[in-house]
């Protein structure tokens, strides 16, 4: 099954950063689930605060498949997410490749 990466925009103000914190539990939640269900491989913010974001991984079959699971995401549902680009992504070595 195809492996996707989504790159999450934040908008860097401190109260989109206080309301991220207010739905990062629920977040979270959601992205364990997915987790549990092996869709979700790995998923955490950027160091960089200045660029506020996160990269997550997820298996899919289609990039429309992983927007739409998206779609739900607390953060997005709450407007916290200024953009997410997702890509399909050919991990050549590691936990991920295919083959």
């Amino acid at each position: 099954m195809p492996v996707f990466t989504v790159h999450y925009t934040y908008d860097p103000s401190p109260e989109q950063r206080a309301q991220r914190e207010l739905y990062n539990p629920a977040h979270r939640g959601y992205l364990r689930e997915l987790m549990s269900d092996g869709i979700v491989l790995a998923a955490g913010r950027y160091a960089n605060d200045e660029r506020p974001g996160a990269l997550l991984i997820f298996r899919g079959d289609t990039a429309e498949d992983i927007t739409a699971r998206l779609r739900i995401d607390p953060y997005i549902v709450h407007g916290l997410v200024t953009a997410a680009d997702v890509k399909e992504w050919t991990a050549a070595l590691g936990p991920w490749a295919n083959g």
